[in-house]
């Protein structure tokens, strides 16, 4: 993920760099530990994608709420996704985080109001290079994973190629991703 920022990847079998050509579909998930409520070190990182520096929300020495400098991973693939988004220009993306990437953050602005979300930031920065963005949440195992649970999904059509027509193909992208029900595989020998 984190060569994608570059267009180039490492070959596995030859274990070569290669030309990452551009696609019309981009699908991928980015790492979500820093946000999933498996992690219970994950208020440290409540501004990872607004940071998009590979470290979390200040400490409090530095004015901030209190979080030690911690290498945040959601932030460092999400903006190697961003730049290989913003460098290739694919038609369409699909990326998959946990729920929590969703979650407001618990300091108040200057309106007092609650922050936004790194998904706010993460759909700003999509915005910012072109696309429509749009999110839901489903159920993987409705998309045909062996985990029976949810999942965010965040939907970017480029408006530089579907124009005046890149929302309404969002709505009918989440009314089909909603109504999907992919059989489950049987994975045993």
């Amino acid at each position: 993920m984190c060569e994608l920022k570059d267009a180039h990847a490492t070959n596995f079998i030859d274990d070569q760099k290669v030309a990452v050509p551009r696609i019309d579909i981009f699908i991928c998930g980015f790492v979500c530990k820093d946000k999933s409520k498996l992690n219970s070190a994950r208020s440290k990182f409540s501004k990872c994608v607004q940071n998009a520096s590979g470290t979390p929300s200040k400490s409090k020495q530095e004015g901030g709420l209190g979080s030690e400098s911690l290498p945040s991973k959601t932030a460092e693939t999400f903006e190697h996704v961003r730049a290989y988004v913003a460098q290739n220009r694919p038609t369409m993306l699909i990326l998959e985080n946990v729920p929590e990437f969703a979650n407001r953050k618990k300091e108040k602005n200057e309106k007092g109001s609650e922050g936004k979300s790194d998904l706010d930031d993460a759909i700003e920065k999509l915005e910012a290079v072109g696309y429509a963005v749009s999110y839901n949440v489903y159920n993987a195992e409705q998309l045909g994973s062996l985990a029976k649970r949810p999942r965010l999904w965040i939907v970017g059509i480029l408006r530089a190629e579907a124009g005046d027509k890149a929302d309404a193909m969002l709505r009918h992208c989440h009314a089909l991703m909603g109504e999907v029900r992919i059989p489950q595989l049987d994975y045993q020998a």
